[in-house]
């Protein structure tokens, strides 16, 4: 979290919400991975925020954004991470 930017949730609800629904969300979309190919990222747009999923050496990165362009996002995360994701 930014110095000087509040958040829209308390922060024990951030945990408990990034310890659960995050890996509920990719287990459950990646059951589609043999038909489809390999789930690249989940991205979730609210009114306020912007939310993304990247599964990542059996780890999962979470991002909150401003509201705005994911690419940019998706592109520097991908270049410089070696994320695999797919634009």
């Amino acid at each position: 979290m930014r110095t000087h930017v509040a958040s829209f949730t308390p922060e024990d609800y951030d945990r408990k919400f990034m310890g659960s629904v995050p890996p509920l969300i990719l287990d459950t979309l990646s059951q589609l991975e043999a038909q489809c190919g390999p789930l690249s990222h989940i991205s979730v747009q609210y009114e306020k925020i912007d939310l993304i999923f990247i599964p990542h050496n059996n780890q999962i990165i979470a991002l909150s954004l401003e509201n705005g362009p994911l690419e940019p996002i998706l592109r520097k995360l991908r270049d410089s991470l070696g994320v695999q994701i797919r634009l």
